[in-house]
């Protein structure tokens, strides 16, 4: 009787300490848990020029913060990893990426999932490397992941992450602007999750502007109640713009199935079933929303990549303003080598 005593009240020690651990862990958490304004002015890097054309390239990218190529798997999308290989595997992801965009030089530029400071990323700053890469042109970056410690996996964490959005442009806006979506998880799990924003930045033309706009949606959303509310944030300020008489650029990862797309032509028998449809009774009437439905731009991650085994979808594309006419949109398939999406090149002219 007095072992079996002695064994309880070890394991209520052990407990009651798990038990402090935990509350002073998730107490630390909630007083550094990153809380961005509504509205939040960017600042702008490099030079850049004025815009003396009509017609522009836009390249759209989520390079997956340069750690989910070819060779990872996810562990929120049924893998095991967290992190990228080793430090050697993400520098030759982030050369790989520049070196790709540098062969395109798009008028612009829009990057997701870049990092700053993380751990997963072996503290790479990868804006600051692009910016180095890329000395003509202008660009801005908006932090939508902010925190001290993800504790998950287990066996080996998330840990400390700092990244976000950027955009790369070879003018210089007047303008740049980070706009935090609406809505969040609840309380503990938002202090683990993104802060989902866009990056708004803007060009005064002759008679009115261009507003350029850079996004990524939430993932991992049950029922989609989050990004039903970005989406109605988003149609409130890109047809507030539009009635000024502005174009409207939207480019990103939008984190549902495009319009137009087939998931059983891009993927064969098996196709994905955990990625909603984007909804079509919101776009809005007379905008273009556009992808090319041939090439995938995502796929899963449950294993490392094998053409054939992964589902892929179709979630990264653009939309377009009225008055913006598209010339062409093309994704461009690199087999998901350096991130577990592909790029897509768009075209495209302002109506005059």
């Amino acid at each position: 009787m007095k072992a079996l005593k002695i064994f309880t009240e070890g394991i209520l020690i052990i407990v009651l300490l798990a038990a402090l651990v935990l509350g002073a862990f998730l107490a630390v958490m909630t007083v550094t848990d990153y809380k961005p304004a509504e509205k939040t002015v960017l600042s702008v890097n490099g030079t850049g020029d004025s815009i003396k054309s009509d017609t522009f390239s836009v390249l759209t990218w989520n390079v997956g913060y340069c750690a989910l190529g070819k060779e990872a798997d996810f562990f929120l999308d049924g893998g095991h990893e967290s992190r990228g290989k080793s430090k050697a595997v993400v520098v030759n992801h982030m050369e790989n990426v520049a070196d790709f965009i540098d062969s395109i030089s798009p008028d612009f530029c829009f990057i997701q999932e870049i990092d700053r400071k993380a751990t997963r990323t072996f503290n790479q700053d990868e804006y600051k490397y692009f910016t180095e890469r890329f000395k003509n042109y202008s660009s801005t970056f908006a932090v939508n992941y902010k925190t001290l410690w993800v504790p998950v996996p287990i066996y080996k964490p998330m840990g400390r992450v700092l990244g976000g959005l950027a955009i790369f442009s070879k003018y210089r806006p007047y303008s740049a602007v980070r706009y935090s979506f609406p809505g969040n998880y609840s309380w503990p799990v938002r202090l683990f999750q993104l802060d989902r924003c866009f990056i708004a930045i803007r060009y005064k033309l002759k008679n009115n502007e261009l507003v350029v706009i850079n996004l990524h949606l939430s993932a991992f959303d049950k029922g989609g109640f989050l990004r039903k509310k970005q989406l109605g944030y988003l149609k409130k300020y890109i047809l507030k713009e539009y009635k000024k008489g502005n174009y409207v650029l939207v480019g990103g990862d939008w984190n549902h199935i495009l319009p137009g797309v087939d998931l059983k032509a891009i993927n064969g028998k098996i196709i994905p079933g955990d990625v909603p449809f984007f909804p079509k009774d919101w776009i809005p009437e007379g905008w273009n929303m556009v992808c090319d439905p041939t090439v995938p731009t995502n796929r899963s991650n449950n294993h490392p990549y094998i053409k054939g085994k992964n589902t892929v979808t179709i979630i990264d594309g653009f939309l377009l303003s009225p008055n913006i006419k598209l010339i062409s949109v093309k994704g461009i398939d690199l087999q998901f080598r350096d991130s577990d999406h592909n790029p897509v090149l768009l075209k495209l002219t302002l109506k005059r």
